[in-house]
């Protein structure tokens, strides 16, 4: 077989990919966000809570759902 031709690198034919060190990218320090102190203020907000429980209700919607069209499959299938 020829050098060329393969397809996977091997060390027997001396074509094994190449080990680069890179240096980890820095990043700067400012903290970007909120946090807890500022976060506290607007947990309990009406607007938070609204959405906090309907991405909990959709969830457990999409869950019972899923879980509905699972049974549903094979139910229909041992027909």
């Amino acid at each position: 077989m020829d050098c060329e031709s393969c397809s996977m690198p091997s060390s027997e034919y001396g074509n094994v990919p190449k080990s680069y060190n890179l240096k980890a990218a820095e990043f700067p320090s400012d903290i970007v966000g909120l946090n807890e102190e500022e976060l506290k203020i607007y947990r309990n907000t009406p607007f938070w809570r609204m959405i906090r429980y309907a991405a909990f209700g959709a969830f457990w919607g999409v869950f019972v759902a899923m879980l509905g069209g699972a049974i549903a499959i094979i139910l229909i299938e041992k027909l």
